[in-house]
């Protein structure tokens, strides 16, 4: 279901993949490299731009990072099947633990009404002229910087954001412990 690949990937990693790519088999959708931004959506905003002659406004694009290896080929197939009727569709879990709001760092200033919240995963999917619209808007704006996860800027711009079940085994490596997890799971 997938057409095209476009890797995102710092300079200093772009020789050690490249050669990993070229050992692989199967590799004739990845159609090159874009330059890592400053952050995360700055580094989804190179990407979408270099594929801007390669793709159509009314394509689909898909948003998945390297920090979350274990998403399942069946959760991007629902995502993509998913994307009729709406601009973007992002997976997301029930938020399982009480989430408090605290402003100062210090002090509780209310517990949230946890059955009103999700918690977002990648891969996301979007109409891509759409996306790519409100990416550039923000970058003029200075505001790129400011966007936490893909689909942020996506909500910022009114796009219509469907949401799908996501997998309780498409964890996002962040800590040690994250990564002792993933490394557990791999070895079995």
């Amino acid at each position: 279901m997938i057409d095209q690949v476009q890797i995102v990937i710092s300079d200093e990693c772009i020789e050690k993949v490249a050669d990993d790519i070229i050992a692989m088999e199967n590799t004739e959708k990845i159609m090159g490299f874009s330059r890592a931004g400053a952050t995360r959506q700055e580094s989804i905003l190179n990407a979408l731009n270099d594929m801007v002659y390669r793709i159509s406004e009314e394509d689909v694009v898909v948003i998945h990072d390297g920090a979350r290896p274990l998403a399942s080929q069946q959760l991007f197939e629902k995502l993509i099947t998913s994307m009729e009727g709406c601009d973007g569709v992002i997976p997301v879990l029930p938020v399982k633990d009480t989430i408090y709001r605290c402003a100062d760092g210090i002090w509780i200033d209310e517990a949230l009404d946890r059955s009103h919240l999700v918690a977002g995963q990648s891969p996301e999917a979007f109409i891509y002229g759409k996306y790519l619209k409100i990416n550039r808007l923000l970058a003029k704006q200075n505001r790129i910087c400011d966007i936490c996860g893909s689909t942020e800027a996506a909500i910022l711009a009114g796009m219509k954001i469907k949401m799908i079940d996501g997998e309780e085994t498409n964890f996002k490596i962040t800590t040690q412990e994250d990564l002792k997890r993933f490394e557990s799971i791999i070895a079995k």
